[in-house]
């Protein structure tokens, strides 16, 4: 019997190998098929992390391959409000992800509350064009980005974070840093006006009051820290004009019409705080899956000797979960990565307790 026990002992050795793992379960943690994981494919010339992502993929988990964290895109956090602008008497421009899917939409101008429906959206954009309330005074004009260029001081309108500041329209100022924005995005510019949560959709504007862009999106200062182990500083984006003017281009006067904003006044009241509501935002967590290996060929297929796997949260740039496997298996390298990726969803979210197989 004792003979058996340990030729079972061995065979399973061989067959799994040793998977341990010393991070503690967060039965907390719900599982969320709203979350989003990155997986690093850096030095992986074996594919492994594609194994991993079909993993995350089978489980109905958002998946996708990254370089490394540097390449992990900043994303929004949901907001109930947020700002737009007029681009005619009856049209407001403002960011795709402020309506968060709603078809009807609240808008405050000058104080008064008025509805809008969404003529135009564009996920891929970022933008969205709403009808609303026809206003019988100036709107803004949109400003090709042939006629600005980096240095050009500019102000950011908008209504940040108006459960704490309240709902008075708020305005920063600063400078245009880059004509492009994240990676080289020829679509958006860089700023250093300071952007919150609540000023997204609103205009961005020169001194002349002429728009360059809509507010969109800052770098957020836990993704730095755990792409560069420094924080941003000031770090804003807004997506250029010509974009909107090309989307807009149907809803905007083509009759000569140049009743534009010119003074600090016409903009504020050209400005308009947008609301959505009745609909539960659910939390968007953002993961990066690092991981590193030692293969070998076995003369049937790659396997691994070594692998150590580590889920972050994006925000905050701690380890939440973690595993690893070491020994001799018979299962190929994808196989060994999805059974590790496997254990290491179910400690993510408390699908299973803390084990130590040796």
């Amino acid at each position: 019997m004792r003979k058996f026990c340990l030729l079972f002992i061995v065979v399973s050795i061989l067959l799994g190998g040793c998977v341990s793992t010393n991070v503690q379960v967060n039965s907390d943690i719900e599982m969320n098929q709203a979350d989003l994981f990155y997986i690093a494919r850096y030095d992986d010339s074996l594919g492994v992390h594609e194994a991993i992502e079909e993993c995350f993929l089978d489980n109905g988990l958002n998946a996708e391959s990254v370089y490394n964290a540097k390449s992990i895109p900043p994303t929004e956090t949901p907001e109930v409000s947020g700002s737009g602008f007029y681009i005619a008497p009856d049209i407001i421009v403002t960011n795709n992800h402020v309506l968060n899917g709603e078809s009807e939409i609240k808008y405050y101008q000058k104080g008064i509350k008025h509805s809008a429906i969404p003529v135009f959206t564009s996920e891929q954009n970022d933008i969205a064009i709403l009808k609303g309330e026809s206003i019988d005074e100036p709107y803004f004009k949109l400003l090709s980005s042939n006629a600005y260029s980096v240095a050009t001081p500019i102000f950011a309108l908008g209504y940040p974070l108006s459960d704490i500041l309240g709902n008075e329209i708020r305005v920063t100022n600063g400078i245009v840093n880059s004509m492009t924005g994240l990676g080289g995005d020829t679509n958006t510019v860089q700023i250093s006006a300071s952007i919150q949560p609540g000023n997204s959709g609103g205009p961005v504007v020169t001194e002349d009051y002429e728009v360059i862009g809509v507010a969109s999106s800052k770098l957020s200062d836990a993704y730095a820290i755990a792409a560069t182990d420094s924080i941003p500083q000031n770090v804003n984006f807004a997506i250029k004009s010509d974009i909107i003017a090309f989307l807009a281009s149907q809803y905007i006067p083509s009759d000569g019409g140049d009743d534009y904003v010119d003074s600090l006044e016409d903009a504020i009241n050209a400005t308009v705080k947008v609301e959505v509501g009745g609909t539960e935002l659910i939390p968007v967590k953002q993961y990066y899956i690092d991981f590193s290996y030692n293969a070998y060929w076995d003369l049937i297929h790659w396997t691994l000797s070594r692998m150590k796997m580590e889920c972050l949260d994006v925000e905050t740039g701690d380890v939440v979960a973690a595993a690893k496997f070491s020994g001799s298996s018979f299962n190929s390298a994808a196989t060994i990565a999805k059974n590790l990726t496997t254990e290491l969803i179910g400690k993510l979210y408390g699908l299973q307790e803390k084990s130590e197989i040796e």
